[in-house]
């Protein structure tokens, strides 16, 4: 397939970046730096872009978004714009030469579009967002952002492969999913190999049927019977959704929140090996975040073939704004080597 990967990135009034310029990314992307520096929201930003393919595909996305980190919207209904930089109104991010348009409007114009006019929403003075992909203008009133019934009922159905494994233990239901995407592409052979390589003693990852639910399971080579995957620690289950992730990314874009989460220190270098092989059979693109400095250290041993990229996240002392510095293998190796500071 021809390579799809993204390379450069320019985001304006998102979330905490008044102005961002990122170039060079390349297959496997490790972003650092201090608490709150917008290595998150830089992750939610391209994910953001990349799974809005039309207007109402973003308005979809903005709810998804949003609800990932304030929960009361769903009990509520309640939310706040959380990723319009300051006080302006114009969110513009741009991915190689495509471009998204987010403008908030006091008003609605007189000429609203289809969506608004079926659903009988004349109310001019309603708060809205002007969407615009690809030239393709849309307009949602702010409170149908938080209607989950009427997005979903609308929702497209997207092929599209990328996939975002937040900071926290990914749920099973969530890892079964993505390993019913990894029998339809006949790879838990693969899964398993990979599996044997993290831990000698795990043989195969399997699933059992309940009435309710699908049950997670591992087959040990010192037990006779298959074990619960949630009885075996947060570790495994960090491992196995990273894994299940990637593969069903294939050709596609997968986003990992503080990866080191839940794996012990001795196994970073292990994960990043398989994490390099796996996403280049599978041919998807990785961006993950980490505060460790050992995670990052063993990220680029493993780097030596320079397929990764160590995008370093900080503060502008003079004007305030968050800047990124590129790191390739070599100019990392010497900022680790020669105890620069690694805002890990």
């Amino acid at each position: 397939m021809e390579n799809h990967f993204i390379k450069n990135v320019e985001f304006e009034n998102f979330k905490c970046f008044k102005e961002l310029k990122v170039k060079e990314l390349k297959r496997v992307n490790l972003i650092g730096g201090k608490n709150n520096i917008g290595k998150t929201s830089f992750m939610e930003g391209l994910e953001l872009f990349l799974s809005s393919k039309n207007s109402y595909n973003l308005a979809i996305n903005l709810y998804k978004m949003i609800t990932r980190r304030q929960r009361n919207i769903r009990r509520e209904r309640y939310f706040e714009l959380d990723f319009i930089y300051s006080n302006n109104s114009k969110v513009n991010l741009t991915i190689d030469s495509n471009k998204i348009e987010i403008e908030y409007l006091e008003e609605v114009p007189n000429k609203v579009n289809e969506f608004v006019r079926e659903e009988n929403i004349f109310m001019k003075y309603e708060p809205s967002l002007k969407l615009i992909v690809n030239e393709e203008s849309f307009i949602v009133p702010i409170e149908r952002i938080s209607d989950r019934p009427l997005m979903i009922r609308r929702e497209l159905d997207s092929k599209l492969s990328i996939n975002f494994i937040s900071s926290s233990t990914t749920e099973e239901k969530e890892i079964a999913i993505y390993y019913g995407r990894l029998i339809d592409m006949n790879m838990e052979k693969s899964l398993d190999e990979s599996l044997s390589l993290f831990d000698e003693n795990i043989i195969a990852l399997k699933q059992k049927m309940t009435d309710r639910d699908v049950v997670l399971k591992l087959q040990l080579r010192n037990r006779e019977t298959p074990v619960l995957l949630s009885s075996l620690g947060e570790g495994i289950n960090r491992y196995i959704a990273i894994l299940c992730a990637i593969w069903s990314s294939k050709n596609g874009y997968l986003f990992i929140d503080e990866i080191e989460n839940g794996i012990h220190y001795t196994n970073y270098e292990k994960l990043w090996r398989i994490i390099f092989e796996a996403s280049e059979k599978a041919n998807c693109q990785v961006f993950v975040t980490s505060h460790s400095k050992e995670c990052i250290e063993a990220f680029n041993r493993v780097n030596e073939e320079d397929e990764g990229i160590y995008l370093e996240f900080y503060k502008n002392q003079k004007n305030g704004l968050i800047v990124v510095k590129e790191r390739d293998n070599e100019q990392l190796e010497y900022a680790l080597s020669h105890n620069s500071e690694i805002r890990g």
